[in-house]
């Protein structure tokens, strides 16, 4: 916790180890039960370098309150729609690396015009469409990044992949674990803190590892 960070809001460390807060953002997240916020606060690790950082580990438990219920469990929902929206992915994700097979290559904007004329989703406006499908396509790359099976996270090592030979994941790979990962952690987490009234920011036992993945998938369908 260091008070005296106050050029940028917020500056990620270069090995994204560290994270740099300005203090007037910190209490501001704080005292809304911002999620994130609050584990940094209470984590066992946490540690004050200056006076400002001493006070704000001190005060923690003020900012404490019933509002996680609702800031945890509107994160929680945003990882609900991540999973959804990666379990689409697999509709067209054949065509698109095949399409990128051809050559020259298309770019992002000849696979999104593609795209959007088979999508069976309609869109008010054609060019939302467009904007959906090259969203789709950016989402492909992202979960192929994660999986480790792309060099860099852009469309231009998704053409690399496809004309390499790439081949499409495994069933099981097709939705980005991070996001089921961060789906229990918040659900852990929060009910726990409400019941308790003490964090455990450590998943152990049946909550990780031995519950299976697609109990968390079936969320999914919410959104």
């Amino acid at each position: 916790m260091d008070g005296g960070a106050r050029r940028a809001a917020a500056h990620a460390h270069e090995r994204g180890s560290v994270t740099y807060w300005e203090h007037r953002k910190a209490i501001q997240q704080a005292v809304r039960a911002d999620p994130n916020t609050l584990e940094l606060l209470f984590v066992e690790t946490v540690r004050a370098t200056d006076p400002i950082g001493e006070w704000l580990l001190e005060a923690r438990d003020a900012f404490v309150s019933a509002d996680l219920f609702g800031t945890f469990g509107r994160y929680a929902v945003s990882q609900i729609g991540k999973l959804s929206r990666s379990a689409r992915l697999a509709e067209h994700r054949g065509l698109v690396l095949d399409w990128l097979e051809e050559d020259p290559p298309p770019d992002l904007d000849s696979i999104a015009a593609r795209l959007a004329a088979i999508s069976p989703r309609p869109a008010a406006t054609p060019a939302e469409g467009l904007l959906a499908s090259k969203e789709y396509v950016k989402q492909l790359y992202r979960s192929l990044f994660d999986q480790g099976l792309l060099d860099a996270n852009d469309f231009a090592a998704l053409v690399r992949y496809a004309r390499g030979g790439g081949k499409q994941p495994e069933p099981a790979r097709e939705l980005r674990p991070k996001n089921a990962y961060n789906l229990l952690r918040l659900i852990h987490v929060a009910t726990g803190w409400l019941r308790t009234g003490r964090p455990e920011l450590e998943m152990r036992g049946a909550v990780r590892g031995s519950e299976p993945t697609c109990w968390s998938m079936t969320w999914s369908s919410w959104s």
